[in-house]
């Protein structure tokens, strides 16, 4: 797996290589490396690709495309999703960002709870955001229409 450069990264971070999230992607590794299952397959492969490129914490991530490049997924990004990620954070191992800030990627595995509380709170703004600029217009156009 090709390697790359992050910018904005705390590199060899203590709190990175002891985070609860780091532990529980290399345990999902040791304790899944034999199956035939190729979903579980892309995960490791994920997960592999993550920890070895450090994609620790919420400026570490990679972009989604990219990551389906260096695992060599063959489907479609929501395939990738649903497949891979969602599985992934329903383990509570990865986190993913809705919107990256500038040079930051998409996918990462959290270095601890300030990572976990700002995507959540991307979240919330996200949908904050769809409720004024699409929810409040629809309602006041139906009052007065």
């Amino acid at each position: 797996m090709k390697r790359r450069k992050r910018k904005m990264c705390n590199r060899n971070c203590p709190k990175c290589e002891d985070s609860i999230w780091i532990q529980r992607a290399r345990d999902f590794i040791n304790n899944t490396q034999q199956t035939t299952d190729s979903r579980i397959q892309y995960q490791i492969a994920t997960l592999r690709y993550l920890i070895e490129n450090q994609c620790f914490g919420y400026c570490c991530g990679e972009d989604i495309n990219t990551l389906m490049q260096q695992v060599n997924f063959q489907g479609t990004r929501e395939t990738f999703q649903h497949n891979v990620l969602i599985p992934l954070k329903h383990k509570g191992i990865i986190a993913s960002l809705v919107y990256p800030p500038r040079n930051c990627g998409a996918v990462f595995i959290p270095c601890s709870c300030e990572d976990v509380a700002s995507v959540i709170e991307q979240y919330v703004n996200r949908i904050l955001s769809e409720i004024q600029n699409n929810i409040i217009p629809l309602i006041n156009l139906l009052r007065n229409g």
